[in-house]
């Protein structure tokens, strides 16, 4: 069941405390906690509901770093671009709907993992790599 935003916004109006709801002209104030990929996320859909409802939000979102993306971070081994290693918190995976309709609603390419690719799983502290494992043992 789907409930209009409107009503989802105001029944959290009446159950948040008064100081955590601030209305400005019928215009709803919304603060979102971190650019990761679930605040982006909450960000952006919130923003697409409202326009279908027709509901005047604004969305504000509060990120303490430089960047947007949360543990989702790609970082070069030996500062070389040619060796990326992914530090990512979360698995592509189709019960992940946000990154599988993110790929939908931005025209986003898939492409499959090629089997015997020769990819090493490892792990990166910053310097070095302090463990890693070719393919054939985990697939």
């Amino acid at each position: 069941m789907f409930w209009k935003l409107s009503t989802v916004l105001s029944a959290f109006s009446l159950t948040a405390p008064a100081a955590d709801v601030v209305e400005n002209g019928g215009v709803k104030q919304v603060a979102i906690i971190g650019a990761g990929a679930s605040g982006s996320a909450a960000a952006y859909y919130l923003s697409k509901f409202a326009e279908e409802d027709g509901s005047l939000v604004n969305i504000t979102v509060f990120e303490r770093t430089d960047r947007i993306g949360g543990r989702t971070l790609t970082v070069n081994a030996y500062d070389s671009p040619s060796e990326p290693i992914e530090l990512g918190a979360s698995i592509f995976v189709d019960a992940n709907y946000i990154l599988i309709n993110a790929t939908r609603d931005f025209n986003l390419a898939l492409k499959d993992p090629e089997s015997g690719s020769g990819e090493t799983l490892g792990i990166w502290d910053g310097e070095n790599f302090v463990f890693t494992q070719d393919d054939r043992s985990w697939g």
